[in-house]
């Protein structure tokens, strides 16, 4: 059972129709949204007296937009700004309106169906295009986002693009000659900034995606510290109990698994920095993913588990854990959306852990971070001796990273590493690869969609097709709790041992999971590898599709040089083996059980592809 917080009836039939909500909550591209923090907030700004948000169509997208009234007038950009320093990026109302007032129906509740029709803010002053290329995308922009005028300088994020309408930019543009990846769009965001891609100058603005960059750093005392991570440092070294935990994440897949497996096995107490969201209390929203997880086990441990209201994103909520007895910091807090228009995949991937790191220095308690083994990238090479491998004593030797998610995540462990080496802060990576359902019942994470894996599955479904290229591609699965009790043995070892990858040390070939989805009913063909790139390139031009292709598209366009930067666990499985702890293969029985799990809940039917 679980309290989604929607409004509901049995019929006769035994159907349940979904009539609204409880609360003020709405669902926007996957993303939950409590209108009434955004009213609240608007309204404490100077001089407007009320407010109303809403989900309106715009540009034929779903949008947030906001009505309001006010003793003046207000400045809509200045309005804009300030509300962008309080809320997240995708909170942030992509239409503002001020209206002479709030219609209201016979029974005095706002009438929202009376509001006026919103339209996109213009980015202020108009900059004509200075020549043909920039012509061509202000009228792309035009054309996708349905705009009357749109200018060379205009941020198509701020003027209502969203990461859906970015799929159209990138196949219309590719399909006149300009071929764009997926990220560029989210690179160059104005009509002069993709032009610049294609301009006849030598030199094309180097941009990243948001502000991280990595060839210009010396990573000499980083490499220092992970040339100690040695079997000899790990059987010399001083181990250390974990003791009392601070645990941010605690309501995503991992870190309540963390938590689980911490109440099962430690004597200590777990103070879980969570947010309340639509709950009472962050200690009710914690319980509430407990028991859909878990039912009534840790029923009898509430005593143990403390939850504190708060955002990894803000130091504040840590300075309020500062007294409490910490001796580990798990952190566990990730946004793993692969690309933004904003800065919230950054803010929390390395703005938390900069938070965590910053704790743990005031407080001398130790930080396990957990990072991915995403971070492999790729490589562009000229011959087979250039390819390298990623293993537990290298971070960064060039490989691309083309979206923000993996970017970040090499962000943050540079971090880490940074403040062990200067600093000698005890402090973990443990890296982790594809989180798959429980060993023990099959259960998978509530919010499946989010998990890019299973959306690499989910994309052969929509194809029904799949490369023969692609036959032997090796897949790790780590069951979520198998691979929480690895994490919490790799947390004792010594201080010198510092990267760990959290890996299922046995490898499957992707085939071995396409036969069993077959075998339960999805009909995927093996075909040719031209077959599936046309295909592929067919369903790309169905933005509704090309939006569920998005780790697909990531990296579209990259050199034909680039090889995949394999991963090799050798060291963390032989510190593994000498604890005791080994993993168990992936069989047929275990990959089938969450293959119809997954079906079960509808993430293969083909009336479900586009939630």
């Amino acid at each position: 059972m679980y309290r989604s917080g929607d409004y509901a009836k049995w019929d006769n039939d035994g159907n349940v129709l979904i009539l609204g909500r409880m609360d003020n909550q709405v669902k926007l591209r996957g993303l939950r949204i409590e209108l009434s923090e955004i009213e609240g907030l608007m309204e404490e700004q100077d001089g407007i007296i009320r407010a109303v948000a809403a989900v309106r169509r715009l540009n034929g997208q779903d949008n947030l937009c906001a009505w309001f009234t006010a003793k003046k007038e207000i400045d809509l950009h200045a309005l804009k700004d300030a509300l962008s320093k309080k809320l997240t990026h995708y909170m942030v109302p992509a239409a503002l309106m001020q209206v002479d007032a709030i219609p209201i129906t016979l029974n005095g509740k706002t009438d929202l169906k009376a509001l006026p029709e919103p339209a996109t803010m213009e980015q202020g002053g108009y900059e004509p295009p200075a020549n043909e290329l920039e012509r061509f995308f202000c009228s792309l922009f035009e054309k996708v986002l349905k705009l009357d005028r749109v200018g060379a300088l205009d941020d198509f994020f701020a003027i209502g693009g969203t990461s859906l309408a970015a799929t159209s930019i990138m196949i219309e543009a590719t399909d006149a000659g300009y071929k764009l990846k997926y990220s560029d769009v989210f690179k160059y965001k104005t009509p002069r900034e993709l032009a610049s891609i294609f301009s006849n100058e030598e030199e094309v603005p180097a941009k990243t995606l948001g502000t991280l960059s990595f060839d210009r750093r010396d990573y000499t005392k980083i490499n220092e510290v992970l040339s100690k991570n040695t079997i000899s440092s790990f059987q010399t070294g001083n181990k250390r109990e974990i003791g009392n935990i601070l645990l941010t994440g605690a309501t995503g897949y991992m870190g309540i698994h963390v938590l689980a497996e911490y109440l099962r096995t430690e004597e200590g107490k777990a103070y879980c920095l969570v947010r309340k969201g639509r709950f009472d209390s962050a200690q009710k929203r914690l319980k509430n993913m407990l028991f859909y997880y878990f039912g009534d086990e840790f029923a009898n441990d509430s005593k143990r588990i403390e939850a504190v209201d708060g955002d990894v994103t803000d130091y504040a909520a840590f300075e309020a854990l500062r007294k409490l007895p910490v001796d580990t910091v798990f952190n566990c807090a990730a946004n793993v959306k692969h690309f933004s228009s904003g800065t919230d995949i950054e803010d929390i991937n390395v703005g938390g852990a900069l938070n965590c790191i910053r704790f743990c220095e005031e407080t001398g308690a130790r930080l396990i971070h957990f990072s991915t083994t995403s971070v492999a990238g790729a490589l562009i090479v000229s011959s087979p001796s250039e390819i390298r491998a990623l293993d537990e004593k290298s971070l960064y030797f060039g490989q691309v990273l083309e979206n923000q998610y993996t970017s970040s995540k090499m962000q943050a462990e540079i971090e880490v590493l940074s403040a062990v080496a200067d600093k000698e802060l005890y402090a973990k990576v443990i890296r982790v690869g594809t989180l798959a359902a429980r060993e023990s019942d099959g259960e998978f994470q509530i919010n499946f969609l989010s998990n890019s894996s299973m959306g690499r599955l989910r994309s052969f479904a929509i194809l029904k097709k799949f490369p023969y290229m692609m036959l032997n591609s090796p897949l790790r699965m780590g069951p979520i709790d198998i691979s929480a009790k690895s994490f919490l043995h790799l947390s004792r070892t010594p201080k010198e041992c510092t990267v760990f990858h959290a890996i299922n040390s046995h490898v499957i070939p992707m085939i071995d999971v396409i036969r069993i989805m077959n075998e339960c009913g999805m009909e995927i063909a093996l075909v040719e590898d031209r077959e599936f790139e046309q295909a592929l390139l067919e369903a790309e031009k169905d933005p509704r599709k090309a939006a569920i292709f998005q780790s697909m598209l990531a990296y579209q366009g990259m050199n034909g040089n680039a090889v995949p930067v394999q991963v090799k666990c050798e060291y963390s499985a032989q510190v593994l083996g000498r604890i005791g702890f080994y993993w168990n293969a992936t069989d047929r029985e275990y990959i089938r059980k969450f293959i119809e799990g997954l079906s079960g809940l509808g993430f293969f039917d083909e009336d479900n592809l586009y939630r």
